[in-house]
């Protein structure tokens, strides 16, 4: 009888974090949705884990954002970037903290960690790693980070 009870509560618990994950997902995609405006961008240079450049930027008045559709589509535009607009899709990953967006200019698909996101502020993360050699034939490893703060 105690092996049935310690089964049924494991049986349990499984469906109850199951329906959780579940419903980060979903909660997460309904409320990402809308025109999110650019509100402040870092971005930060590493060489070989050696910070090298930070940069930030908050004068984002022109109008540029993200907008995530209902349909999984995406879209950038940027007037600080000479007005440049990029189509794609983007989807959320399982547990609700994950972004990712594709967009039509490329076979990438970029990773982004949500780091919040509330009914006016969405703050997501993304960085890039890179190992090259250099002509002395060491490894340096490169990495990007990037962290934009929205608001709708």
């Amino acid at each position: 009888m105690k092996k049935i009870y310690i089964l049924l509560v494991l049986l349990v618990s499984i469906v109850v974090a199951c329906k959780s994950r579940e419903n980060n997902k979903e909660d997460t995609t309904i409320a990402i949705i809308g025109k999110w405006y650019w509100v402040k961008q870092v971005y930060r240079s590493y060489t070989n884990n050696q910070l090298t450049n930070e940069d930030t930027y908050t004068d984002f008045s022109l109008g540029s954002y993200f907008e995530f559709g209902e349909n999984s589509k995406f879209k950038e535009f940027s007037v600080e970037q000479n007005y440049r607009e990029y189509l794609g899709t983007y989807r959320i990953g399982e547990d609700g903290t994950k972004l990712f967006i594709k967009r039509d200019v490329g076979p990438k698909e970029d990773i982004y960690t949500i780091t919040k996101l509330e009914k006016n502020q969405l703050i997501i993360y993304w960085v890039n790693t890179e190992i090259n050699g250099d002509p002395n034939g060491q490894h340096v490893t490169y990495k990007g980070e990037r962290e934009y703060t929205l608001r709708k």
